[in-house]
């Protein structure tokens, strides 16, 4: 029998992507012969490298065939803030209260309609204070099956406060008329 050998060919897609088609490349046989298999691929969506095998009779007709084994690579998602692989809920924009104010952001992948899971799938970095007045900067970063990242701002704002002091009167003697009675509002 001739040597034919069948190779799998490499493939590639990103994480929650639906699989490509898998194919082969048949070398060494003649005219129109053809000679019979099957591909399968390794089971796993998470990303990483799984085996595309090639499979089938060693021995068909006048061939002698081998198989070869390929690679599915599954590749990160990008996570990205323009809603091309994710939705991003908006922070808030809060008055100073004394009181923490951290943005959870809710993020989803727009393929599968997932809610992606902090901690899992995304880091959150706060830039500065979430107490007092400013602006605060969050980086949302990806983990696992997902890379890249984006910023977003929101600001806590000033409280505005009314100091009002007391009513007061005294008949003019030449000294200071004054009053410590303030009200805060």
């Amino acid at each position: 029998p001739k040597s034919v050998t069948v190779t799998a060919d490499n493939k590639s897609k990103v994480f929650g992507e639906a699989d490509p088609k898998l194919t082969a490349k048949v070398d060494g046989t003649l005219g129109d012969d053809t000679v019979e298999y099957a591909l399968t691929r390794e089971e796993g969506e998470a990303v990483g490298e799984y085996a595309i095998t090639a499979s089938g009779k060693a021995e068909q007709g006048n061939y002698s065939v081998t198989y070869v084994a390929g690679t599915l690579t599954i590749t990160s998602k990008v996570i990205d803030k323009d809603g091309k692989n994710v939705e991003v809920n908006s922070p808030t924009d809060h008055e100073y209260d004394s009181k923490a104010h951290k943005w959870s952001p809710t993020v989803t992948d727009t393929k599968t309609g997932k809610e992606l899971v902090a901690g899992t799938d995304y880091s959150v970095t706060y830039s500065s204070d979430l107490v007092n007045a400013g602006t605060v900067k969050v980086m949302v970063a990806g983990l696992g099956n997902y890379t890249g990242s984006f910023t977003k701002t929101y600001k806590i704002t000033k409280r505005s406060v009314t100091l009002t002091s007391a009513t007061v009167s005294k008949v003019y003697d030449g000294s200071a008329l004054t009053n410590t009675d303030i009200a805060v509002s």
